[in-house]
């Protein structure tokens, strides 16, 4: 009788390909209608180096291609918050692109960088939970939980000189986050908050001319 065959493990080397940088990530589930949840898969994935890159405009054709698409698809993620939030656009011609210049998208927090390209899924099972939770532990009517929601999924923008609703949001999320199943909504919170914080913290100066 044959010996039963086992899968061949891979042993990843970190550095041992100086085309490839390894940068650890994580798969995270949410619970299922029974409560369970599936533990997060976690590891290692390949992305060029900076050598990797080199050799990758140097190949040119399907390479520099799909590279191009990345660099396309992060930058149009990062622009459609403002397109989004802002009714009046018409055109993109009329926005100052240097705002979104390699560069300065380089040197936005990671967290506002990564905020377009939350799944919009991620976001109706975030203010589903949310208009679930918040009237028992709140008190608070359904109504006015699910008008929370609707300023949330703008990330405040609409509001972002109301620094009295500002602050009543922010403690309602402070109440949310003490809750079970926030952690399913993890980079969500760290959105809301973080922004919120920097609207709050913003001079009223600086929000007039935000807003002119």
């Amino acid at each position: 009788m044959n010996a039963p065959q086992t899968a061949e493990t891979k042993v990843i080397v970190p550095g041992a390909d100086v085309l490839v940088d390894w940068k650890e990530t994580a798969y995270n589930f949410k619970k299922d209608k029974l409560g369970n949840k599936r533990p997060s898969v976690k590891g290692n994935l390949p992305v060029p180096s900076a050598e990797g890159f080199i050799a990758i405009i140097e190949a040119g054709g399907k390479q520099f291609a799909l590279l191009q698409d990345a660099c396309f698809d992060l930058v149009r993620s990062v622009l459609a918050e403002e397109v989004g939030n802002n009714e009046n656009l018409t055109n993109l011609d009329t926005l100052d692109m240097s705002k979104y210049s390699w560069k300065a998208i380089s040197e936005m927090d990671k967290t506002d960088r990564r905020s377009a390209s939350i799944p919009e899924e991620l976001w109706k099972s975030f203010t589903e939970d949310y208009i679930r939770v918040m009237p028992t532990v709140t008190n608070k009517p359904v109504e006015a939980v699910t008008n929370a929601t609707l300023v949330y999924v703008k990330k405040f923008a609409p509001w972002k000189s109301d620094k009295k609703t500002l602050g009543i949001l922010k403690t309602q999320l402070a109440i949310y986050v003490e809750q079970p199943s926030a952690e399913e909504f993890a980079e969500i919170l760290d959105l809301l908050l973080r922004r919120v914080n920097t609207y709050l913290e913003a001079s009223d100066l600086t929000q007039i001319a935000g807003n002119l």
